[in-house]
């Protein structure tokens, strides 16, 4: 199963990038143009996918499918935590 997943970011008062909360998107379209939107408002976003089985909790490396804005250098921490 592939999940799609927007995760918007905002500076907070020191300046640091701080995630806000996921939002699932139905394909990589729409996670895409999410992303976009959600750079407008919040200042950044990473729409990336991740396939797994959620019965099991194993998940695959996450793929970005778009930086739009202010984000980590490295997205891929972002997603995984």
């Amino acid at each position: 199963m592939t999940f799609f997943v927007v995760l918007p970011f905002a500076k907070d008062a020191g300046g640091n990038l701080v995630p806000g909360e996921p939002q699932e998107a139905r394909d990589a379209a729409q996670a895409q143009r999410h992303a976009h939107e959600l750079a407008l408002t919040h200042g950044g976003a990473i729409a990336f996918s991740r396939t797994g089985d959620p019965q099991l909790g194993s998940w695959g490396a996450p793929e970005i499918i778009a930086r739009e804005g202010d984000v980590p250098d490295d997205p891929a921490r972002a997603v995984t935590g």
